[in-house]
């Protein structure tokens, strides 16, 4: 692996053509692999949160977090979305998606309805 600057932006080449590029405060902002022929650019938020991702397939997706920084809701181009729920010792608790799947953690495991949206 080669480390590189482009300004402030940290460079790492690989020996498979792998390139990956970080932000200052250590985020991946970009992410070419040419074997796959696959590109990523993500931004972050003031927390380092990844709130906005797409690729050169012309998919694309955001984040939401809460005030911890734990990641909420999750939306993907083509309809996909997640919703999370966590406790205060920062466990997922409830999960759930657009695509009919949802399960609930809250110590009991008792079996639960399925939940129509």
């Amino acid at each position: 692996m080669k480390i590189s600057y482009e300004g402030n932006v940290k460079v790492k080449t690989y020996v498979d053509g792998r390139i990956e590029k970080y932000d200052e405060r250590g985020n991946l902002i970009y992410y070419n692999n040419s074997l796959f022929n696959v590109e990523e650019w993500h931004l972050y938020d003031e927390n380092d949160n990844e709130i906005y991702g797409c690729d050169n397939r012309g998919s694309s997706w955001t984040s939401d977090y809460d005030e911890n920084g734990n990641k909420t809701h999750h939306t993907r181009t083509g309809g996909f979305e997640w919703w999370k729920e966590y406790n205060d010792q920062v466990k997922v608790i409830h999960y759930k998606s657009n695509d009919g799947i949802e399960w609930f953690d809250d110590g009991y495991y008792e079996e639960r309805k399925e939940v129509v949206a």
